[in-house]
């Protein structure tokens, strides 16, 4: 049963009939896919800056924030970070983020439309951010371990080796920012991966990726949802669910393989 003081507080705040407040409940639990009602209101009612912590317990809060963060999916809120293996033996526990819940910003001409979105957003940058760097670390190391630290020089394609040159001339030019990265991998754009690990392929296939048309379609997937939302553009919710579903995809395949890393 959601909690009535909650549910008070947020028909004050969105200043609607209780019939729309369950409307708006209906719709936070699909935008979030599959949990129970009394999960999609305090959704709801922490996405518009209501004070749960008054009426819910901690672990109830805690779970409304990973979901809101994009750690979790609804359905996966109750699962512990650390539970018994099916060998019985304990599986080491995830090393969790914690990105802050509040978002407040404004703005003298954007629609509350762009604002919304802005904040939707938010949750799905972590996961981008993580995935690409995850691909550019487990490539990193596997041509490290094989190759030693120098492993770019000999390894890395001719065409890859000009491009990132030009671009650490840049950084040379421009001072005055920040590099773009601390090793030449950093310096190739995410589909120049596919390129990388295709020159490299017998290094890669099948110890660590399970086939090199695998890796080129989850990186061009992940690559288009990349570049809506580096151009500040919103995701659909079709391609929302993709990218978690591919960050999904690489999590599990890079943990089975973590041995060859």
């Amino acid at each position: 049963m959601i909690n009535s003081r909650l549910r008070e507080k947020t028909i004050e705040v969105l200043r609607c009939s209780t019939a729309e407040y369950y409307r708006q409940v209906k719709d936070a639990k699909k935008r979030h896919h599959t949990f129970s009602r009394d999960m999609a209101a305090y959704v709801l009612a922490a996405e518009h800056h209501v004070e749960i912590e008054e009426d819910l317990d901690p672990a109830t809060c805690e779970k409304v924030g990973e979901i809101l963060r994009g750690q979790v999916s609804a359905a996966q809120a109750d699962v512990q970070l650390t539970r018994p293996a099916k060998s019985g033996k304990s599986v080491r526990a995830e090393r969790v983020i914690q990105i802050g819940t509040e978002f407040r910003l404004a703005d003298p001409v954007l629609s509350d439309r762009v604002m919304r979105e802005a904040k939707e957003m938010a949750a799905i940058y972590p996961l981008l951010y993580v995935l690409e760097n995850s691909m550019r670390e487990a490539i990193r190391r596997r041509l490290a371990q094989r190759y030693g630290d120098a492993w770019w020089d000999n390894k890395a394609p001719p065409g890859l080796r000009k491009v990132v040159e030009g671009r650490m001339a840049e950084d040379q030019i421009n001072a005055w920012h920040q590099p773009r990265g601390e090793h030449e991998i950093y310096y190739l754009d995410l589909k120049q991966l596919s390129t990388l690990v295709r020159h490299n392929q017998n290094d890669f296939v099948p110890d660590v990726l399970p086939s090199l048309e695998w890796f080129t379609s989850l990186v061009e997937e992940v690559y288009k949802s990349r570049c809506v939302l580096a151009h500040m553009n919103p995701l659909s919710s079709d391609n929302v669910k993709a990218v978690k579903l591919r960050f999904s995809h690489w999590q599990k395949q890079v943990t089975a393989r973590t041995s060859a890393l």
